[in-house]
């Protein structure tokens, strides 16, 4: 008859399993956090392949369907006929076409690469499978937040298409206006952005150094 004690070592602990998970992903050894900008690495070495499996597939799927919808919301504008008729104190009518034409044709194009771009390290991921999750995400760290970055730079090219449709649809007040408010609640969520992730990866390194001491132990 089995023990007590015996019962409770037949399965492992969810930490004693991280453990050897971290070993078996990670011959080579090496201290967590030691390299700058790697952060999905070393999460995934904490957390383990299923998790990371999850964060990274719900990253790229939020990343795919919002750059889809910008780019389906920039292709509908670029190929839409908008009369400019507001003349501009600093830039012409023919200018401002030009310029709402370029940003909101470029806005397309990143967030359409975005879109594709999570499509593709998606299905690489799947393909690879939940159990090497953690390979992945050291394998090609650099890839996964590109997605989200080229995300964020068409909503800014979509902001600066805005802008000059603004100007040339209606009088330069409600142009100055909108340039303002955009401003300023851009000013603020830069702001927000640069407080949040200063403390979650102030917080993350405190649970990687706790890691890592665990393991020398």
């Amino acid at each position: 008859m089995t023990t007590e004690m015996e019962q409770t070592n037949i399965v492992p602990a969810d930490d004693e399993r991280k453990d050897e998970e971290f070993q078996d992903a990670y011959p080579e050894g090496g201290k967590l956090g030691e390299k700058k900008n790697r952060t999905w690495p070393d999460v995934a070495r904490v957390i383990g392949n299923e998790a990371i499996f999850d964060r990274m597939t719900t990253y790229w799927e939020f990343v795919g369907g919002t750059s889809g919808f910008i780019a389906g919301f920039a292709f509908v504008v670029t190929t839409d006929n908008l009369d400019f008729s507001q003349e501009g104190t600093v830039i012409d009518i023919e200018t401002r076409e030009t310029l709402f034409g370029l940003f909101a044709g470029v806005t397309f194009l990143i967030a359409l690469a975005a879109s594709l771009f999570s499509i593709i390290l998606y299905s690489a991921l799947n393909l690879t499978g939940v159990d090497n999750a953690v390979w992945f995400a050291q394998e090609f760290w650099w890839m996964i937040n590109k997605p989200g970055m080229l995300m964020i730079i068409s909503i800014l090219t979509m902001l600066a298409s805005s802008f000059f449709s603004v100007g040339g649809l209606y009088p330069p007040a409600v142009n100055y206006v909108c340039w303002a408010v955009g401003g300023i609640l851009y000013i603020f969520i830069g702001y927000v952005f640069v407080s949040v992730d200063k403390k979650v990866k102030n917080h993350l390194n405190e649970m990687l150094v706790a890691m890592e001491l665990k393991r020398n132990k």
